[in-house]
């Protein structure tokens, strides 16, 4: 069980707060979100929680969960290769995934908005994610290991 808390508190809660915060202020039109917005308790949830749009400041309504996404993704690769050697290198590819993701939609090569507050919150979140969840795992790791 303990092992699975970094898992818990860095990758999961944040991959949940970025798709309620998509269901709740963003617009359904992705096509992998689409459905949600079908579902009775979603539809009642926006009624209430859309006109709240015009008031959350920019950054937080386009690129908060991006931000979010790219802190997991850097908290899952760190918790994964904790203790690989080439720890490093997975990590600094997660992030050139995260960004080029975030680029390859400038041109329209895949569906989305490129924007740059969207660059700065993948810039910030992945690796404050890639620390955060690795000292978290290292100091669980510690707690676990039978004393004296």
């Amino acid at each position: 069980m303990r092992r699975s808390v970094p898992w818990l508190v860095h990758v999961g809660v944040p991959l949940g707060l970025g798709l309620g915060f998509y269901l709740a202020f963003r617009s359904l039109d992705v096509p992998i979100l689409a459905w949600m917005g079908r579902i009775g308790g979603v539809e009642t949830m926006r009624v209430k929680t859309l006109p709240l749009v015009a008031q959350l400041p920019h950054f937080v309504n386009d690129s908060l969960v991006d931000g979010l996404a790219a802190y997991a993704l850097g908290a899952a690769l760190s918790l994964i290769w904790l203790t690989d050697k080439e720890r490093r290198r997975w990590l600094l590819f997660g992030y050139v995934v995260a960004l080029g993701f975030e680029f390859v939609q400038w041109p329209g090569a895949v569906p989305g908005i490129f924007g740059w507050t969207d660059v700065v919150a993948i810039v910030l979140f992945y690796p404050l994610g890639a620390i955060l969840a690795s000292n978290s795992a290292t100091s669980w790791t510690l707690r676990m290991l039978p004393s004296g």
